[in-house]
């Protein structure tokens, strides 16, 4: 996230764990299921 003079600030540390969670929950489920349909169907 950037402030209004373009500087980044961190994130709050519960933020930053909900986010891990939810990237690797979508990573567990790309991994066992596979990446989805294909374009062409």
């Amino acid at each position: 996230m950037k402030d209004h003079e373009g500087n980044f600030t961190p994130i709050p540390y519960d933020e930053e764990e909900i986010g891990k969670a939810v990237v690797h929950a979508a990573y567990t489920v790309h991994k066992a299921l596979g990446p989805g349909l294909l374009e062409k169907v």
